[in-house]
């Protein structure tokens, strides 16, 4: 029989109540915790201290706010397809337009720079 977990359950525990949206896959859950030897609540109480161990500071590396500024403008991905850039292209303003046009400029001088260096 599969335990209860109310064995070692300290006085600060509490009880607190889910939703089971898939029956099968609930009671496939159920087997796999009893084979396991291990109740729901320990196995939820690992999964809940993994996903906080993961994700309570965040990714330093890949937080959002880094590439978050007033300066950003949405353009397709830099190797979207022609028509993408195309279509792009026939959408924004002249004046984004314009800013686009010197940005690229800024890339192609830096590939331009960075290929002479490479191959020198």
């Amino acid at each position: 029989m599969l335990r209860t977990g109310n064995e070692g359950v300290s006085i600060k525990s509490t009880v607190k109540t889910f939703a089971v949206r898939n029956e099968k896959v609930y009671h496939e859950y159920i087997a796999i915790c009893k084979r396991n030897g291990r109740t729901i609540a320990d196995d939820l109480d690992a999964y809940m201290k993994d996903v906080i161990k993961n994700h309570e500071t965040g990714n330093d590396q890949f937080k959002i706010d880094q590439w978050v500024n007033e300066d950003i403008k949405a353009v397709p991905a830099f190797f979207s397809k022609a028509q993408t850039w195309l279509k792009y292209h026939q959408k924004i303003s002249n004046t984004d337009f314009e800013e686009l046009s010197k940005q690229l400029e800024v890339i192609l001088q830096v590939n331009s720079h960075n290929h002479q260096a490479r191959y020198k």
